[in-house]
């Protein structure tokens, strides 16, 4: 019996010392989650990465839930010290620039090389994790503790560059824009600058005065009055730019002429002028637009001799007269691509012409016309570093490096 007694406490004692290993390694890992972390992580195959991650996740959420940020500090030092043979992405896009913001690491918040790495949303592994470092931010950026807490922040542009990069995870790229364009003027480090306008700053131009329209074509001509019995009615080219300002449109037109004069078979009359037109806009779209105008400007006639011999002198004179009248024109859009808008303008409408000393005639054209017109369909602006006093050539190489 008491060989059995003796059996059965030997047999007790290797079953304790067997397990005694197990439980002292667990109190070490209740004491220092980090030493063990990385010993362990050590030791992992690459077949295993994906523990690791959950395991070094599932410290970091321990470690905010239960608020130990010192604790939580100590271990992403040692994370970012250790040589990690494992592959895993350990830190989803931006949720590494927002832990260290609570950690308060502005140096590593600061530094352009450190953000651009993490700068990035991930919403297909968003989890737990995730939304506790954002619930945790989001109240301190909607009360205005942020400001509060970047104060301690000597350099004004780090602290203006952090603001920024913090915001911008919970706000629309308008007001990034916006909070760039007001704060551009604190951003005293290059880089920082260059970095916060190629990653959110975006204006688009909505501005039709903006954006010119450019114009160019052919015209035909009738007379009317006892001008008409001296000339024949005429092709003619003309072209220009115009600007719309909402309802107003101002246009610039270079117009020219030349026909046949009924009464010398051997000239041509001659007829060139640039025209001021201002218009009201009565209906327009993104791709039509309809409105009248009324047109002023400087012309001159002359007549032109048909015969090519350049030793006869032609000693017509040179008639300069004030042009008024006015019409109506249409535009219509039809091919589109990034960078441009084309279409057609229909014109027509009435002037006045003097030709007295010309032809002893004058009065009034009606005329019509086809023109080509294009304009600009670029809505990006593009950032105007000279107003900062920054040299666009390097901005552009930075550009390029992104």
């Amino acid at each position: 019996m008491r060989v059995c007694v003796d059996s059965f406490f030997a047999i007790l004692c290797v079953i304790a010392l067997f397990f005694v290993p197990d439980s002292y390694a667990a109190g070490n890992i209740a004491e220092n989650d980090t030493a063990y972390l990385i010993s362990s992580m050590d030791n992992y195959e690459l077949s295993s990465e994906n523990i690791d991650a959950e395991h070094f996740r599932s410290r970091m959420q321990y470690m905010l839930q239960h608020g130990n940020i010192e604790d939580l500090k100590r271990f992403i030092d040692d994370s970012e010290r250790y040589n990690w043979k494992s592959s895993s992405q350990f830190f989803v896009g931006c949720e590494k620039i927002l832990i260290k913001y609570i950690l308060k690491d502005f140096n590593f918040l600061g530094n352009v090389d450190s953000i651009s790495r993490y700068n990035y949303m991930h919403p297909e592994k968003q989890d737990s994790l995730f939304e506790i470092v954002i619930n945790k931010i989001k109240p301190e950026i909607q009360s205005g503790v942020l400001e509060q807490t970047l104060q301690d922040i000597r350099n004004e542009s780090d602290r203006t560059f952090i603001l920024i990069i913090l915001n911008s995870f919970f706000q629309s790229r308008e007001k990034t824009t916006d909070l760039i364009e007001h704060n551009k003027f604190r951003l005293k480090n290059q880089r920082q600058l260059e970095y916060l306008v190629s990653q959110y700053w975006s204006k688009e131009n909505d501005d039709p005065s903006q954006k010119p329209i450019g114009n160019i074509g052919v015209s035909y001509t009738s007379f009317i009055g006892n001008v008409s019995n001296k000339v024949n009615s005429s092709f003619g080219l003309l072209g220009g730019i115009s600007w719309n300002f909402s309802f107003l449109d101002y246009e610039t037109l270079l117009n020219m002429n030349l026909g046949n004069c009924r009464e010398f078979d051997s000239l041509y009359f001659f007829n060139m002028g640039l025209n001021l037109n201002l218009g009201h806009v009565f209906w327009k779209n993104e791709n039509m637009m309809f409105r009248s105008f009324l047109t002023a400007g400087i012309e001159v006639n002359t007549s032109i001799k048909k015969d090519n011999d350049k030793n006869k002198k032609n000693d017509s004179p040179l008639q300069v007269f004030f042009v008024y009248g006015g019409g109506v024109a249409f535009d219509m859009f039809v091919f589109e691509n990034d960078k441009t808008k084309s279409g057609i303008r229909f014109r027509a409408g009435a002037k006045n012409i003097n030709a007295d000393k010309i032809l002893n005639a004058s009065g009034f054209r009606l005329y019509f016309s086809i023109e080509f017109i294009i304009t600009s369909n670029e809505k990006k602006i593009e950032f105007d570093y000279s107003e900062v006093g920054m040299d666009r050539n390097h901005t552009e190489n930075f550009s390029k490096l992104h």
